[in-house]
This record gives structure tokens, C-alpha cells and sequence, in this order.
């Protein structure tokens, strides 16, 4: 009997962490038929290697315009998807796009705490509140107990730069405020939908990433190894 197929979305999947999750999800133990990978402008320059990567899987790579900080956006992005799943859904969605400004507490004007917040905390919330519908079909039409990535699932992509714990060890490295507080927020809100949405037998999880976002990393010179990627999609759809 052929392996059943799921359906994922990523967000600020046309480079970094979200490209490599794209690559690994189409080399996972667990077929995926759709793999909606999402971005802000998917024809432009940075958008290359996804492109790239949509016209060698046609079948299963579904680019989707999305701009997690308009909601119209999102909600087109849904009508989309929608349109593409029907009554079987969403089974998985990781909300992985965010920003991060570089600036400690005392350099930050509040604008710059505003956008952060709107982009990694109001964004994701918008994004799971709007999936929603198709979660929750997700997780009737699926034949399989209790909760699971492969059931109906919503993942965000977090960082210790949001672990209060972690203040102290860190703080002088990447004394990034509003960063910090907008993944600290985002911790909140998943386990806020976690608690809400139990009922829906939909699963909520935080990936941690050892570090500061992508974009910071590489401003520093360095690319992150790919094993510090390893497991934070392939490891869910099992």
C-alpha cells in the first residue's frame, strides 16, 4: 500500500533555515504532496534557489506570495492553499519567517520594537488563527490517534534568544532587545494556542534554534553548518 502523503506550509521558505527545511522535506522518510512554501516576493533575486527547486518538483512545490505582517496577504495565502488541499487540509504549518533588528535597550526607538513585534509575534499569531480551519480538517480527515506533525500541526521556529534563563549567559554576544522580546512572545503565544486548541487535536511546537536567526549569523561572517539545521523538519514527519 503506497505511503500516505501529507501537506506542509513554510513561511520564509525562499531562503536560510526555511529553503533548507524545503530541501529536507522532500528528502524526509515521510512523503509529502504539497509542500507550500512561502515568501514575501517570490520572484525576486532572493527567491532564486526556490524557484530552482519548484521547477524540478512541479508536482509537490507550490510557491505562495505571503507577507506575514499584512493580514489581507495571509489571508489570500489561506484561500490558496485552500484551494489546493480541499477537505483533507493542512496537516503541518511552520511558521519560520521573522526579522531581527541589532539594537540593545538603549538604541531601540520604539518603531523599531513595533515592526519586530507585528512581523515575529503578531504575524504568527495572524497565520495560526487564519490556518486554523484548515488545521482543524487536517486533524478529522487524518485516521491517526492522539496528535502528530503528520496529523494537524503548527510549529514555530524559536530561538534561545528568547529564554529569559539564557539572559545572562548570552546578553553580551547579542544584546538584540527587541529580538529577544519578540521571541520570547512568540514562546508564549505557541503555548497560549497549545493550551486553547488542545480539543482540536492539533499539535503545537517550539523548534529552538541554538543561536540568533540566520540573517544575524551570516552578518557576522559565518555561515551556519547544515547539522544545526538537522532535525528541525525532518524529525516531525515520522
Amino acid at each position: 500500500m503506497a505511503a500516505r502523503t501529507v501537506s506542509a506550509l513554510i513561511t520564509g521558505a525562499n531562503r536560510g533555515l526555511g529553503l533548507e527545511m524545503v530541501k529536507q522535506m522532500l528528502e524526509g522518510p515521510v512523503p509529502v504532496g504539497k509542500l507550500f512554501a512561502s515568501c514575501r516576493d517570490p520572484d525576486g533575486p532572493k527567491s532564486e534557489a526556490l524557484q530552482t527547486l519548484a521547477k524540478k518538483y512541479p508536482d509537490i512545490i507550490h510557491i505562495v506570495r505571503m507577507d506575514i505582517s499584512d493580514l489581507c496577504s495571509i489571508k489570500e495565502s489561506v484561500q490558496q492553499v485552500g484551494s489546493v488541499v480541499g477537505k483533507e487540509g493542512l496537516n503541518l504549518l511552520i511558521n519560520n519567517a521573522g526579522i531581527l533588528t541589532s539594537c540593545s535597550l538603549q538604541d531601540c526607538a520604539p518603531e523599531d520594537m513595533q515592526s519586530i513585534f507585528n512581523t515575529n509575534v503578531v504575524g504568527p499569531m495572524n497565520i495560526i488563527k487564519e490556518f486554523l480551519p484548515l488545521l482543524r480538517d487536517a486533524a478529522k480527515a487524518s485516521k491517526i490517534p492522539g496528535m502528530s506533525c503528520s496529523k494537524a500541526a503548527a510549529v514555530s521556529i524559536s530561538s534561545i534568544m528568547g529564554s529569559m534563563e539564557m539572559v545572562k549567559a548570552t546578553y553580551s554576544l547579542c544584546p538584540i532587545t527587541s529580538y529577544r522580546v519578540s521571541k520570547a512572545g512568540l514562546n508564549m503565544l505557541t503555548v497560549c494556542a497549545a493550551e486553547e486548541l488542545k480539543n482540536d487535536e492539533i499539535l503545537f511546537l517550539r523548534c529552538t534554534l541554538a543561536g540568533c536567526a540566520l540573517t544575524w549569523v551570516e552578518r557576522m561572517g559565518r555561515l551556519m553548518p547544515k547539522k544545526a539545521w538537522r532535525g528541525c523538519s525532518v524529525c516531525w514527519l515520522h
